[in-house]
């Protein structure tokens, strides 16, 4: 991004904090802020936004124009949340989906109450994390004779 495109969205922001919807409705619930632009951008923060979606979004912050959402789904896949649950079965000690939750909020920060709730990022993440998880070796010695 060029010097005058980070001064062009950093204006953008200025003008979305300062736009009559987000004074009015989400400048004091920050939840609730959040799950909109996640529901029709599939980010968490309007910074992470490129500059086309935040002209569009200041200007319906503004109610100069209509809500155009992302055009892409940005929650996980099927086959990403079964994947997950998959490598969760063979690489962990505790195999119940408490604790894989648990182990979630420590590598994506964020507490979940379902798969359902992830990102494409975040089950991405969640994929490499629980891959990279050891599977428990099963020690198997049959030269062992007990205790004497």
């Amino acid at each position: 991004m060029t010097q005058k495109q980070k001064i062009y969205k950093n204006a953008l922001l200025q003008q979305l904090h300062t736009s009559l919807r987000y004074v009015n409705l989400y400048k004091n619930d920050d939840e609730l802020y959040r799950e909109f632009l996640f529901e029709n951008f599939g980010v968490k923060s309007s910074k992470d936004l490129d500059i086309e979606a935040l002209k569009n979004l200041v200007a319906y912050m503004n109610f100069k124009a209509p809500l155009v959402k992302a055009k892409k789904s940005f929650a996980a896949t099927t086959n990403q949340t079964d994947y997950i649950l998959t490598l969760w079965e063979k690489n962990s000690l505790k195999k119940d989906v408490f604790s894989l939750f648990a182990f979630a909020k420590k590598i994506i920060k964020k507490d979940l109450v379902t798969l359902d709730e992830l990102s494409k990022n975040e089950a991405k993440t969640l994929i490499n994390a629980v891959g990279n998880i050891k599977p428990p070796k099963v020690v198997n010695n049959t030269n062992y004779k007990g205790s004497k």
